[in-house]
């Protein structure tokens, strides 16, 4: 992950019942491949995704990028043609808003949920996306970095 990007996960809402015993882990901690299983959504659920994100070749069938690696984009990971995890990254240094508002909207369409990195439970709001991407520490440490360059 870039210097510039925020992770978020995105689960099932079936997943809230579960947050509690993730209660102090970071995201790559955080396993809800079992709340995707049970769903057993194939890959193409995500497609709606392609007219604003579009999707990227990547270098394993296990993976489908929808953006780019650099940039705003959107993983899902499958395992037998079914979804197993989901998350995206925000770049801050983008014009991110027109993105995270289409995949808020995508998210709460679909009944699904989006934890940030520490697995608090974001609200599925633009601003509340904006205050916690703008507040966060890789924002901080990005902007002390560029200014010492100049």
């Amino acid at each position: 992950m870039a210097l510039w990007q925020i992770n978020f996960v995105v689960s099932p809402k079936s997943a809230m019942a579960d947050l509690p015993k993730f209660n102090g882990l970071y995201i790559s901690e955080y396993e809800n491949s079992e709340h995707w299983e049970v769903l057993a959504l194939k890959p193409d659920f995500f497609e709606p995704l392609n007219s604003f994100l579009p999707k990227t070749d990547w270098y394993t069938p296990s993976i489908i990028l929808f953006g780019n690696e650099d940039t705003n984009r959107l993983e899902v990971c499958i395992d037998n043609n079914i979804v197993d995890s989901v998350s995206f990254r925000i770049d801050f240094r983008s014009q991110y808003k027109p993105i995270l508002t289409q995949l808020i909207e995508f998210f709460k369409a679909n009944d699904l949920i989006v934890l940030d990195e520490y697995l608090n439970l974001m609200p599925l709001d633009l601003e509340a996306f904006n205050i916690a991407i703008q507040n966060h520490k890789q924002v901080k440490i990005y902007n002390t970095l560029a200014n010492s360059a100049t």
